[in-house]
């Protein structure tokens, strides 16, 4: 079986960090996206990796995505 890559991947927590971007979205983006949610997703579309990809530019996220990973 071929591998599949998701190349773009994020996260985020609106706990643990500030996403500027998503201040006053109301779509449905504008909530924490956490890494329990993605692997579930992943699985049912067989996507076998990815490579996160910061969410904001900040010291906060930084840490939480290496947390993560």
């Amino acid at each position: 079986m071929q591998p599949i890559i998701d190349t773009h991947i994020h996260i985020w927590n609106f706990d643990k960090a500030k996403y500027e971007w998503l201040e006053n979205d109301t779509s449905i983006l504008n909530r924490s996206y956490d890494i329990d949610e993605l692997q579930r997703e992943r699985k049912k579309m067989g996507i076998t990796a990815g490579i996160f990809v910061q969410a904001a530019n900040n010291l906060e996220d930084t840490e939480w995505m290496l947390h993560v990973a």
